[in-house]
């Protein structure tokens, strides 16, 4: 009898953990994007990201909380010619198209605190 209660209860937890599975959607949806970058709660979802020169997309989600943007330094060859400072609302997103020159492109979010909070990251562009 105790066998069969304790596997019942272990296929009941089977079927629960089962059911707490991936569902197919993400933060990191599928996209036709060469790089998608995430704005989470005061943080970028990586440090650094690498590109090859020349024509690309570039998507920004806001995956946070709280509105952020995606704000390149000014610079005489940067990206979006300074910046892509449209500020998206939680769960927005929005794509650029770019042409990229190879280099280095610090990039931030210009919402008051968020960079002083360490909400910055650098696109580096290869030939």
């Amino acid at each position: 009898m105790r066998k069969f209660l304790l596997l019942g209860i272990a296929s009941v937890a089977m079927l629960l953990l089962a059911g707490c599975g991936d569902d197919g959607e993400s933060s990191e949806e599928a996209s036709d994007a060469d790089l998608v970058v995430l704005g989470e709660d005061i943080r970028f979802d990586e440090e650094v990201y690498d590109l090859p020169a020349g024509p690309a997309t570039l998507e920004f989600r806001n995956v946070g909380g709280i509105p952020h943007n995606l704000v390149f330094e000014d610079g005489a060859v940067a990206p979006v010619a300074g910046s892509v400072d449209v500020t998206q609302a939680p769960g927005e997103s929005i794509t650029y198209q770019l042409e990229l020159e190879p280099g280095s492109f610090p990039f931030f979010c210009s919402v008051p605190g968020h960079r002083e909070a360490g909400m910055e990251a650098v696109l580096n562009v290869s030939n």
